[in-house]
């Protein structure tokens, strides 16, 4: 006796809907968090960044006696700018200023005596809520 019922091969068009609407829900949650994450990364390396060009910046005060001017600028602790006395460096390990993870220059402003570094973050505009100064 044969069961009146075919036997089922395959799957129904609205039940490989339903798959791929999942699937692709599933891809955007992944998506998401992983784009956060590169995000959190990229604010870890400019953080790390600055806090190794301010140790540079104190040891060229030390030796110095002031911060590159603004004029200067990060440059300074790379090659002797002219009538800087007591300069030995350069200061930084890798004898090239860096950039900061999204490719744009740090911001250096100083006076000689005070200084402000920062990363102008993803959006590459000073003063924005992207900015990137570490505490």
């Amino acid at each position: 006796m044969q069961s009146k019922r075919r036997r089922r091969k395959g799957l129904t068009l609205v039940e490989l809907v339903v798959v791929m609407v999942i699937l692709v829900l599933l891809a955007s949650i992944a998506t998401t968090v992983v784009i956060r994450r590169i995000e959190d990364g990229r604010r870890t390396k400019a953080i790390m960044d600055i806090k190794s060009i301010e140790t540079a910046l104190d040891n060229y005060k030390i030796d110095t006696g002031s911060y590159p001017t603004t004029e200067q600028g990060l440059e300074a602790l790379i090659s002797p700018p002219a009538g800087v006395r007591g300069w030995n460096g350069p200061y930084l390990k890798q004898r090239q200023v860096p950039v900061d993870p999204w490719g744009n220059p740090y911001l250096y402003e100083s006076d000689g005596e005070n200084f402000v570094l920062l990363s102008a973050g993803k959006d590459g505009q000073p003063n924005t809520e992207d900015d990137v100064v570490p505490q």
